[in-house]
């Protein structure tokens, strides 16, 4: 967008203007100390003071010339002076040519994509889901939700003993598809005879509840057997539906039905 491409601008002719902070400080920096006498730049030992001013002209006639040398270290900055005879005598390196502008925007571009990132770097939400682990009882804990409704399940291996709210799965979902709904994920694989599951869900109705029961079953068995996450997700067991109820908007009978129309 035109807004990126102005922010790419601006930083890069903010660095460009830092390094040539950094190249063009007085020449008294170099010194570590004010002097009022002109810096001896052709080395033959005499320092006559001068005025400011021709000290100033002479200093912008060195810098036409394009003698710029790094001098040492200056407190925590690096100062810039010319140094003809040091860099004769072969104790001080040219300064290295400043990048372009053009390259600076290339750099800001590459830092700021996402494919500059580590192939290693995961989300916080992926670690913290490989980092989980069975207790000290083998059961695997995991929280799914939809709708209204938050299901906490504890998965373990078992005999297939399946509860809801402390009781039966049977009981407590009436609906023959409820019930299929909510253990869908061990029908997927055949594993409906070796797990126990334990639940406890709040909020919602039956249709909630059951999909919240469906995902933390889902989820459980991917931390008890980690292989199992290939099959489920190609599934879509792994997917939080964020399907909700909309909500009544004013002057309507519900969220769009509107008011009925009587000709007389």
């Amino acid at each position: 967008s035109t807004w990126g491409h102005t922010c790419l601008m601006l930083r890069a002719l903010r660095s460009a203007s830092v390094a040539a902070h950094h190249v063009l400080v007085p020449l008294r920096a170099m010194t570590g100390k004010a002097s009022s006498a002109r810096v001896d730049l052709d080395g033959d030992g005499d320092k006559p003071t001068e005025p400011r001013a021709e000290r100033s002209r002479a200093f912008g006639e060195s810098v036409m010339e394009g003698e710029l040398l790094p001098a040492d270290q200056a407190g925590r900055h690096r100062a810039w002076a010319f140094e003809p005879a040091r860099q004769a005598q072969g104790e001080l390196e040219p300064m290295q040519p400043l990048p372009s502008l053009e390259q600076l925007i290339l750099e800001v571009h590459r830092e700021s994509t996402p494919a500059a990132q580590a192939p290693e770097a995961v989300s916080a939400q992926v670690a913290s889901r490989l980092a989980k682990r069975p207790d000290e009882q083998g059961r695997a804990y995991a929280l799914g939700r939809r709708k209204e409704a938050a299901a906490r399940v504890w998965l373990s291996k078992g005999q297939g003993r399946i509860e809801v709210n402390h009781k039966p799965l049977a009981h407590y979902f009436t609906r023959a598809e409820h019930c299929h709904h909510a253990i869908e994920p061990l029908l997927r694989i055949d594993g409906l005879a070796h797990y126990d599951v334990s639940c406890i869900v709040r909020g919602g109705g039956h249709t909630g509840q059951s999909g919240a029961v469906r995902l933390g079953i889902a989820r459980a068995l991917e931390i008890i057997e980690p292989a199992l996450r290939p099959e489920l997700k190609a599934d879509g067991m792994f997917t939080r539906d964020s399907r909700m109820v909309e909500r009544k908007k004013a002057g309507r009978r519900k969220a769009r039905r509107g008011q009925q129309w009587v000709k007389r």
